[in-house]
């Protein structure tokens, strides 16, 4: 486990009554667990990320940390490069213990060079994060397929990306789905094409055996006279037809 995960997670079980954070983004399984526990144990919770939907990649853990009773909010532009993106990382504890810096709370962050630190900083931290949350909304308040949106983000979180690369990549990932679309249409396309040349000379083979079939069938009725199977002519008798006229008497 990576050390500034390990302090963290530390400080997290510690807390007596309340833990606030706010972090950019926030997708590190092990930590929203460990928040999942404090909030089973009534603590105060309060969590404040930032608008960017990479943080919807945990969208499950955060839906159960508001069934608990936790807040869980987001403040903010969506992307990284707009006006009015929050990019603080801090975290309270118990209104007393602050810990800032450059960390994120995501998975990646464990292989990057990150400091969050212990600070004498809490008062102007609580003050914060209180002006924060007042501009903070529900985390879901517009996330309509939250499973759709993960979907695409998990598969550039297994690829090493970062939230800050995330257009770039989402955009080398679209395309890379329409490329595989093209390549299927086009094999569905070939598909049919051979379906349809099997099809049109099955029906021409079946053609030709039903034109030859009538060709012997025609054959057959000449060779008959015309009039089906010949039948053998009566014999002609040798004795000469009776003449009555030397019957006179």
């Amino acid at each position: 486990m990576n050390t500034i995960q390990t302090e963290i997670i530390n400080d997290i079980r510690g807390a007596k009554t309340s833990i606030k954070v706010a972090v950019s983004w926030f997708t590190d399984p092990l930590i929203i667990d460990e928040l999942i526990k404090k909030a089973y144990e009534k603590k105060d919770v309060k969590v404040i990320v930032s608008g960017d939907e990479w943080n919807v990649i945990e969208f499950e853990r955060f839906d159960k940390l508001q069934r608990l009773g936790a807040i869980v909010n987001k403040k903010g532009a969506k992307e990284f490069n707009q006006f009015g993106f929050m990019h603080t990382k801090f975290m309270i504890i118990d209104d007393s213990i602050t810990r800032e810096g450059s960390y994120n709370f995501t998975k990646n962050a464990q292989y990057q060079d990150n400091h969050f630190d212990r600070t004498n900083n809490t008062f102007n931290r609580l003050q914060q994060f209180n002006e924060l949350l007042g501009k903070s909304v529900d985390f879901f308040s517009d996330v309509e397929n939250p499973a759709e949106i993960r979907a695409n983000l998990s598969i550039l979180e297994e690829q090493g990306a970062i939230p800050e690369e995330k257009l770039q990549r989402l955009a080398e990932l679209k395309l890379q789905k329409a490329e595989e679309r093209l390549i299927h249409q086009q094999k569905e396309i070939e598909q049919a094409e051979r379906a349809k040349n099997e099809a049109e000379a099955k029906a021409q083979q079946e053609k030709l055996a039903r034109e030859k079939l009538l060709a012997e069938q025609r054959a057959k009725v000449q060779n008959d006279g015309g009039y089906g199977m010949k039948k053998e002519a009566p014999a002609v008798s040798e004795v000469p037809p009776r003449s009555y006229a030397n019957e006179q008497e």
